[in-house]
């Protein structure tokens, strides 16, 4: 991301206007490395910060389809707007965000698109210590459920349009030496050109610090996608890792990992990847190595 902002000024003293090509990120998924709302990668502005109420800001912003990477040159022609409403206070420790994106442009494939997103972020849910993340987005056409385009032309080549839905229930919580992040979600997406499909995940990493710069990782997920007419693709993955930081919480960062994974899929999910991890028809594999995360 390349952009700039200016804040402090006299008439509007809590807005922050700015230009270029940002990410605009809300909230990710950790654990996928998946940010589920954001409206930013390509070239485009917006004012944020506009007071909502005593705590809740709207931003909004417009964009176009270019960016660094691949510059303006496409038929598309794509142009979109969004709206951030953040931080919405609706009960004790929790708050409300939604989003939306509207997009026109000029698609070989499909229409123009419109997208809404809803995530409830709540405190202490159940017990201390426990934090609860619900996403529950829609999209059509050309907008992506993100928040972002979606399907522009590739190399001249026209892209299809979806409606798409999604629901995320994501959890995590740092309780006395125990933390960790678990989620359980499903995706519809019907291509305005192809079969629709489902996908479902469940899965969550847990840690255990046994010292104080030392703490045990365990990670398991489990996926699946149906597409209509077809055999149901799955791949399962565990991990087991010894990581060391600076203190043994399950978010502290940066974070040195020694790790043994392993991963299985059916024969229809190497079928359907027979030019990436299924080529040969191989079903399984195992991976050991060494990281860093590292945050800023």
């Amino acid at each position: 991301q390349v952009y700039a902002d200016i804040t402090g000024l006299e008439f509007a003293p809590e807005l922050t206007l700015w230009a270029g090509q940002r990410y605009h990120r809300i909230q990710d998924i950790h654990i996928l490395d998946n940010w589920l709302m954001q409206d930013g990668d390509n070239y485009g502005a917006g004012v944020d910060g506009i007071r909502v109420g005593s705590k809740a800001r709207l931003n909004l912003a417009l964009y176009t389809q270019g960016s660094s990477d691949n510059s303006n040159a496409s038929s598309n022609n794509a142009r979109r707007a969004n709206f951030q409403l953040r931080d919405l206070p609706v009960n004790p420790g929790g708050r409300l965000t939604l989003t939306g994106a509207t997009i026109n442009g000029r698609f070989g494939i499909g229409q123009n698109g419109n997208a809404l997103g809803l995530l409830h972020n709540q405190a202490d849910f159940l017990v201390s210590g426990l934090n609860n993340s619900l996403f529950v987005q829609t999209s059509s056409g050309h907008a992506g459920l993100d928040g972002k385009f979606y399907g522009l032309d590739n190399a001249g080549v026209a892209q299809a349009g979806a409606k798409q839905t999604r629901i995320a229930e994501v959890i995590d919580w740092q309780i006395g030496a125990f933390g960790g992040q678990a989620l359980a979600s499903y995706q519809t997406v019907a291509p305005d050109n192809a079969a629709k499909y489902k996908d479902t995940s469940v899965g969550g990493r847990v840690s255990y610090g046994v010292a104080r710069n030392v703490k045990v990782l365990v990670d398991v997920g489990i996926t699946s996608r149906a597409i209509d007419g077809q055999a149901t693709q799955r791949l399962n993955k565990g991990t087991l890792a010894l990581a060391f930081s600076p203190d043994n919480k399950f978010w502290t960062r940066p974070e040195f990992r020694v790790y043994l994974s392993r991963f299985n899929w059916n024969s229809p999910a190497a079928a359907a990847n027979a030019a990436t991890f299924g080529a040969g028809g191989r079903t399984s594999a195992t991976t050991v190595g060494a990281q860093v995360e590292y945050w800023w």
